[in-house]
């Protein structure tokens, strides 16, 4: 079982870490998204760095990547918990891309991927949290809360979750992006950054110093 498992999350973070964001910059203008714009690679800097037209794919290609997993494991028969592993590792290999030395884009458009195919009702309800913070223009803040609700259905909507493994799924896509939020931390701390008011910023903003953020993903 756990061997099995291994091949899955490798199989999952291969595919995740297939960086389009990267790649259709580097092919239509030249340019490496990691320097460009917000420096992330993901759609939305892709839109602001390059266009619209190719945010939009960079966007639905990255979406892309967590589907592909989770079909591809249930044609070869996985079960519903293997389909989890399997989606939670192409986040991670979107975050941490081995082809791009471990860097990548927020995980967002990926865990949307993954939610829509595997907790569909869910993701309706958690999507509704997210427009309502884009409208407030506190994107970030509304992917979070987003995430902490999907988590919350998970487990006490009966109608939405209830099953283990789904509560395992939104759990664990909710830890990865909180860490891929971190992750810059300790880079803060060097800085001179006080502690606990950029780790906040960091958790909930996504950022060092709290503004208005365009939603990464």
């Amino acid at each position: 079982m756990y061997p099995q498992s291994l091949w899955i999350a490798l199989f999952g973070y291969l595919l995740g870490s297939i960086p389009f964001s990267y790649l259709i910059p580097r092919w239509v203008k030249g340019i490496d998204i990691r320097k460009v714009g917000t420096g992330n690679v993901g759609g939305s800097n892709v839109a602001r760095s390059v266009g619209v037209p190719y945010g939009i794919l960079s966007g639905l290609l990255d979406i892309s990547k967590a589907i592909v997993v989770v079909f591809l494991l249930r044609a070869w028969g996985f079960s519903l918990n293997e389909q989890v592993v399997g989606g939670i590792a192409a986040i991670v290999g979107h975050n941490w891309s081995v082809y791009l030395k471990f860097q990548g884009g927020r995980g967002i458009s990926v865990t949307l991927g993954l939610f829509l195919v595997m907790i569909p009702k869910i993701t309706l309800l958690s999507l509704i949290v997210v427009l309502i913070f884009t409208v407030l223009k506190e994107n970030a803040l509304g992917v979070l809360l987003a995430l902490v609700t999907a988590v919350l259905l998970a487990f006490f909507c009966p109608l939405c979750g209830g099953a283990p493994w789904a509560q395992g799924l939104t759990l664990s896509a909710l830890g990865v992006v909180l860490l891929k939020r971190i992750y810059p931390f300790p880079q803060d701390l060097k800085a001179g950054r006080p502690f606990w008011p950029t780790l906040w910023n960091r958790l909930l903003f996504d950022t060092d110093v709290k503004k208005k953020l365009d939603l990464v993903v």
